[in-house]
């Protein structure tokens, strides 16, 4: 059985974090694992506290994971704080020394869906320019996108601009997919892989917004990358799943 490491928050609701990326690669048919970045209280209407884990824990939960595991890929979400974002840096880095890389998924979570700040701008920032140069695809959505590139990005247009941007400015990147669910009139996604763009449009839109979907897409990708499936196609079976995860909740 392939093997995917979540390094996320845990939300005690399930509805979203290191919760749902193991309920994810479950279904999925792959063994997850998973290092704790912070403890929240929330639910899908509110965000009450973030708790987050030290650094030193961090480490200490990839390395026993790695000491017993080969890793196919990893999905990262909620890091929380700066020295977070740097522990994580380096275990790509070093695992990139060694040659030893997986797949890895970078879902860079900002803020909650209620509205509660996850990382500080110091974070984002370092996040945007040690740890995005060493993952295989990116998964911003608008907001997030317009604070990873300080551009507005409101349209398909602009997510094309944005993605173009992030790929160009963090040389390493494999691809870029940014999420147009909170778009206007219609939900597209934008991929650009350096060479190609894929649009991803939803044709239904769903009723309200639902709790988690993020995390969803990222495990899922990570998943299908993990079982050997190529980049555009773990987008495209992921996008499939999530809205089949959408439906079920709505």
């Amino acid at each position: 059985m392939k093997t995917v490491l979540t390094i996320a928050g845990s939300d005690p609701s399930g509805g979203a974090g290191i919760q749902v990326d193991l309920l994810t690669f479950h279904a999925l048919g792959v063994h997850g694992m998973s290092a704790v970045t912070a403890i929240t209280a929330q639910n899908e209407k509110r965000f009450f506290s973030l708790n987050s884990v030290s650094s030193r824990i961090v480490r200490e939960q990839i390395q026993a994971v790695m000491a017993t595991h080969r890793i196919d890929a990893i999905k990262i979400g909620m890091l929380g704080t700066e020295e977070n974002v740097f522990a994580v840096y380096r275990f790509l880095e070093q695992l990139r020394k060694e040659d030893k890389a997986p797949k890895v998924v970078l879902d860079p979570i900002f803020k909650s869906s209620t509205g509660a700040i996850l990382l500080d701008p110091r974070g984002v920032a370092i996040l945007n320019q040690f740890v995005l140069p060493l993952v295989t695809i990116v998964t911003p959505n608008l907001e997030e996108a317009e604070l990873m590139t300080k551009m507005k990005v409101r349209s398909v247009e602009q997510m094309r601009e944005a993605a173009l941007h992030l790929h160009t400015v963090h040389r390493g990147v494999k691809a870029v997919l940014i999420k147009g669910g909170h778009l206007k009139d219609e939900a597209t996604d934008v991929l650009y892989d350096g060479k190609d763009w894929r649009l991803f449009t939803a044709r239904k839109r769903f009723s309200r917004d639902v709790h988690g979907t993020g995390c969803a897409l990222s495990a899922s990708i990570a998943a299908h990358l993990a079982r050997g499936y190529t980049l555009e196609k773990s987008v495209e079976r992921s996008k499939e799943f999530v809205t089949d995860y959408i439906r079920l909740r709505v």
